[in-house]
């Protein structure tokens, strides 16, 4: 049965995107909160860096509900035509089709003081089977 592990990072916007440890070779990789450049690769850090754990696409999403209200992108505008209550749940909406999918969610921003904020919710065990879960779960 696949479940769901969230990683949360907040990181300089330097380090974001093309910093060695986002590269699984780089020695700090398994701990660092640099998200990898390729998503999945999470699941190779270690299991201390995972946030939240869910059993259900629903419990996920209701999580990625909370973390948006919680940490809201600074121009404060996801649709910015849209009200924000319509849409935290466009995105909420978004994010519950693409788990029940068994596919990964990822969401980032950068604040206005230059750190990159991101949330990944990442389907486990991955469907490409290419990596054992974090928690070592067989299901």
């Amino acid at each position: 049965m696949v479940h769901f592990h969230v990683y949360v990072s907040r990181v300089p916007g330097l380090l974001a995107n093309g910093n060695a440890e986002s590269q699984p070779e780089a020695p700090g990789f398994r701990i660092s909160q640099v998200p990898p450049q390729i998503t999945r690769r999470w699941l190779l850090r270690d299991s201390k860096m995972i946030t939240e754990t869910f059993a259900t696409p629903g419990l996920a999403a209701d999580w990625y509900a909370k973390w948006i209200e919680a940490n809201p992108r600074p121009d404060g505008a996801y649709f910015p035509k849209d009200p924000q209550e319509e849409q935290r749940a466009r995105m909420v909406e978004f994010t519950l089709k693409t788990l029940m999918g068994a596919e990964d969610r990822v969401d980032g921003f950068y604040t206005a003081g230059g750190e990159y904020v991101s949330a990944s919710i990442i389907a486990c065990p991955p469907r490409d089977g290419k990596w054992p879960c974090p928690l070592g779960r067989t299901s």
